[in-house]
């Protein structure tokens, strides 16, 4: 466990870091919110991991460490009131964003009607003008100055279609957030998970852990039936690479709810009863590596973005 943990810590901070930056430079506001919780969420997970590893005895090669071997076992409160905090701001970040989000949907639905309505005045003056000069031949007649001025206002059609072209890019975003909307659930699970640790850690006594374990069953209930969604209209739209990778994201959220829930209610429950739980969630991390593992071997398949469920 502690060569797993390192090799994930040195990997996934700076790789996550990256990605944050990036986002702030060259991604909008959907990415900015999904990256940047998503590093306070590492952030607040790899200390977390840290001190399950270290106290109250070190797991592993750590107990060979002297440093931490020897660390005090006092500090844990402190890191573990960080995660906390950590977690809890990841959480507020991706909520704050989805609480913009229809805001921001109705701005692009407006922006894309401004924009495509100079073509749709563009058609009905084609339309007028082809008329009139139909009527024009059939009737001998030539067209009225008015009529000619009408058709010579009329901005051609093949101007304003470059600019709708341009606010797609800007509605592909909240699609693509649809697609991360199962993070957030998932989240608020970890972040309970982890405050119901805090209180453990600092002896407080833990009535509400019948709280905590709702908050995670209904959290991950919730997060893994927004992916499978996701997974089910990508199948669909053969998908099969995208629908692979997302799959085996749900089944990582699945493992973790399991554990955090054994986690919780290890001391309420019967030794099987934990043992069965522990295994479904390394169950639910060995298809997830599977799954993942898949994904990279099928042929990547882009479908149309508006079959995405909404």
């Amino acid at each position: 466990w502690p060569t797993l943990f390192l090799l994930g810590s040195a990997t996934g901070i700076p790789l996550q870091t990256g990605l944050a930056v990036a986002s702030s430079c060259n991604g909008d506001f959907v990415s900015k919110a999904l990256e940047w919780s998503m590093l306070l969420w590492m952030a607040g997970n790899v200390p977390w991991a840290f001190g399950e590893l270290v106290w109250p005895a070190p797991a592993g090669w750590f107990a060979r460490v002297p440093f931490l071997a020897h660390l005090d076992q006092n500090n844990q409160a402190k890191v573990m009131e960080l995660c906390t905090a950590a977690l809890f701001a990841a959480v507020l970040v991706l909520a704050v964003a989805y609480a913009q989000l229809p805001w921001r949907l109705r701005k692009t639905s407006l922006e894309e009607q401004r924009l495509s309505a100079p073509a749709e005045r563009g058609v009905q003056a084609s339309e007028t003008e082809t008329e009139v000069e139909t009527d024009s031949e059939s009737s001998g007649r030539v067209p009225s100055a008015q009529q000619e001025c009408l058709s010579q206002q009329c901005p051609p059609l093949a101007q304003p279609c470059a600019q709708p072209a341009a606010a797609s890019d800007q509605t592909r975003a909240p699609q693509q957030w649809q697609r991360s909307a199962y993070i957030l659930p998932f989240m608020i699970a970890d972040a309970a998970w982890c405050f119901a640790d805090f209180r453990d850690v600092v002896g407080i006594t833990r009535p509400e852990e019948v709280i905590s374990v709702c908050i995670i069953g209904i959290g991950g209930v919730v997060s893994s039936c927004m992916g499978f969604r996701i997974v089910l209209s990508d199948l669909r739209r053969r998908m099969c690479s995208d629908a692979l990778m997302l799959g085996a994201d749900v089944f990582w959220v699945i493992g973790n709810v399991v554990w955090a829930m054994q986690d919780v209610v290890e001391s309420y429950v019967a030794q099987w009863v934990n043992v069965a739980m522990q295994d479904a969630a390394m169950a639910s991390f060995v298809i997830c590596g599977l799954g993942m593992g898949a994904a990279l071997c099928v042929c990547k398949r882009r479908g149309p973005q508006d079959a995405l469920p909404t």
